[in-house]
């Protein structure tokens, strides 16, 4: 006849082994999910905040990290098709057009009399 015991060990020895951890590693996870949920709604409260108390291009300069926030130039100047496939900052929301041409050192006329640029650099001037 097969003795308890040693059954009853193994058993116990598999739920602290593996059980246990298992359970403190959800346990974990749930509390970084619900964590990770207030910190997305804060940010978007302080978004919509931003919005409603500046404007949309003074949320831009104070909030640019956040790539929802941002309006981009090929968006505010309606550029066609054709123009947007040759700008080298089409698609990258990280930077504003003007910034990327004058790190380059080629700002173009254009991008000095733009409306844009004139309207978002007054901006960053009465902020500062």
């Amino acid at each position: 006849m097969i003795e308890l015991k040693p059954v009853f060990y193994v058993i116990a020895g598999l739920i602290l082994r593996i059980a246990i951890p298992i359970g403190i590693t959800a346990l974990l996870g749930w509390f970084l999910n619900r964590l990770d949920a207030r910190w997305q709604a804060e940010a978007n409260l302080s978004r919509r905040f931003l919005r409603e108390a500046f404007g949309e291009i003074q949320a831009t300069l104070i909030d640019r990290t956040q790539p929802d926030s941002i309006q981009p130039c090929w968006e505010h100047m309606n550029c066609s098709p054709s123009v947007r496939d040759n700008c080298p900052v089409y698609g990258n929301l990280g930077i504003l057009c003007w910034e990327f041409f004058t790190a380059n050192g080629t700002l173009r006329s254009k991008c000095q009399d733009c409306t844009y640029r004139q309207r978002v650099l007054s901006i960053k001037e009465s902020l500062a």
